[in-house]
């Protein structure tokens, strides 16, 4: 996929889901 999530947490702004 590779797509830049912004996650809630803050741990891993880009973060493949």
């Amino acid at each position: 996929m590779g797509s830049v999530k912004k996650v809630s947490s803050g741990a891993g702004d880009l973060a493949q889901w």
